[in-house]
């Protein structure tokens, strides 16, 4: 994907796949988000690094389903998902930060 492509997001459906585990996200694979916006944060010849702003609120019920417990306890058990925390926001938009080489999502609409 180039910065091009990227900007041209904008308006699109994604939906994470299973590479989201191994960012920074709060997605899980199969959840899906609508883009608002994209902003360059970095780029140079050997990294790009973008930022999503991404809108799921039509799709918060859907996410859901395919919502994984990846908040833990203690002990290191997997006891919460991400929208039973404090972190979900309560206006069901968020940020998203991937690296053009990494892309861990697809577009589905």
């Amino acid at each position: 994907m180039t910065i091009d492509e990227a900007k041209a997001l904008v308006g699109k459906v994604v939906e994470f796949k299973d590479e989201v585990r191994f960012s920074e996200s709060d997605f899980s694979p199969k959840q899906r988000a609508r883009v608002e916006d994209v902003r360059v944060e970095y780029a140079n010849e050997d990294e790009s690094i973008l930022v999503l702003q991404l809108d799921f609120s039509e799709f918060a019920g859907y996410n859901k389903k395919f919502a994984e417990y990846n908040y833990y306890d203690r002990r290191g058990q997997p006891v919460l998902a991400w929208h039973e925390t404090p972190y979900y926001p309560e206006n069901l938009k968020t940020a998203h930060v991937f690296d053009l080489l990494h892309v861990d999502f697809e577009v589905v609409q």
